[in-house]
């Protein structure tokens, strides 16, 4: 839904569509109606061990964290920085916790529900966000709450990098 969101309201933005077989499959029907379909493509693979591509400028990663174990979000924010042109952007949406995982309710509430539904899931604080994006290298790290139970977690690549 983002890929098909996000490019009209920047003309010029291509946006590339990640996943299984499967959800790439289902993702076909959706982008012709959205009038993007010159703009979006879609690409199999398996984001906790295929390469993410590379030159991208934005890396938009939502609600896939809290699925993951800390180790693969790790592994899983090295590859969007090597997917990324310098001066490129990683923007992950998910539940994002306080220090003591306390809240926001409705985060701490759904990290219980990955300890139920996932082998490893969890919902994460900002801090835990911050040392993955830091460690990948990434710099400018802001947290930004959005309306709603998501917050946002965002960095960029350095022009250097």
């Amino acid at each position: 839904g983002y890929c098909i969101a996000f490019p009209p309201a920047n003309p010029p933005l291509p946006a590339t569509i990640l996943g299984l077989e499967p959800g790439t499959e289902v993702a076909q029907p959706a982008i012709g109606p959205g009038g993007v379909k010159d703009r979006v493509t879609t690409k199999v693979g398996d984001l906790n061990k295929d390469p993410l591509g590379e030159g991208y400028d934005l890396v938009f990663l939502s609600a896939i964290y809290h699925m993951n174990s800390e180790e693969q979000n790790r592994d899983l924010t090295h590859r969007a920085m090597q997917a990324l042109a310098p001066g490129g952007m990683i923007a992950v949406q998910d539940f994002i916790l306080n220090a003591d995982k306390s809240g926001p309710y409705t985060g701490a509430l759904f990290s219980l529900n990955m300890l139920v539904a996932t082998p490893e899931g969890a919902s994460y604080s900002i801090a835990e966000y911050s040392e993955w994006l830091t460690e990948a290298g990434f710099v400018d790290i802001r947290h930004l709450q959005l309306p709603g139970p998501a917050g946002l977690i965002v960095g960029r690549r350095p022009e250097s990098a």
